[in-house]
């Protein structure tokens, strides 16, 4: 990706989390989910997280971080939509299923939360890990959970 793009990019996701970060601070509270039956759990530890993942079977990992963060590392298994391409992408994520949302440093998360409590009414829980992921303790348990091979990617 050349320098400019990336410069463009990065200035959009800023300018977008600049956006919702000041409607939290005006907002009366937590988003509101328009399906009274979904479990907006918001924010958890990641030692809840990682405890989480393991009861979870069908759970939905979602990493919201940039495509080159994501290939420099992840949790086994998880799926990546870039903050800033999350609302016109939300539909990828199947129905139906609990999803787990991650990032770098439980940040961009709070973002990301509140979008897609609103635009995926469908989704029976969502959550988010409101600090630096235990990816490596995730991907080890998940390793010895599936036979001790190497971990898969997506």
């Amino acid at each position: 990706m050349a320098f400019r793009t990336k410069i463009v990019v990065i200035a959009v996701a800023f300018l977008l989390a600049l956006g919702v970060a000041v409607s939290f601070v005006f907002s009366p509270g937590p988003p509101v989910s328009t399906n009274p039956a979904q479990n907006t759990i918001g924010a958890i530890s990641p030692a809840q997280a990682l405890d989480y993942i393991k009861k979870t079977p069908d759970l939905f990992l979602l990493d919201i971080r940039t495509v080159e963060e994501f290939e420099d590392w992840h949790f086994t298994g998880a799926y990546n939509i870039p903050l800033h391409e999350l609302a016109e992408r939300a539909g990828e994520i199947p129905a139906e299923r609990p999803v787990l949302l991650y990032c770098r440093r439980g940040n961009r998360v709070q973002v990301a939360y509140p979008i897609l409590v609103h635009r995926r009414p469908d989704i029976p829980e969502i959550s988010y890990i409101d600090a630096v992921p235990l990816h490596e303790e995730h991907n080890r348990w998940k390793r010895e959970k599936d036979g001790g091979g190497s971990a898969a990617t997506p």
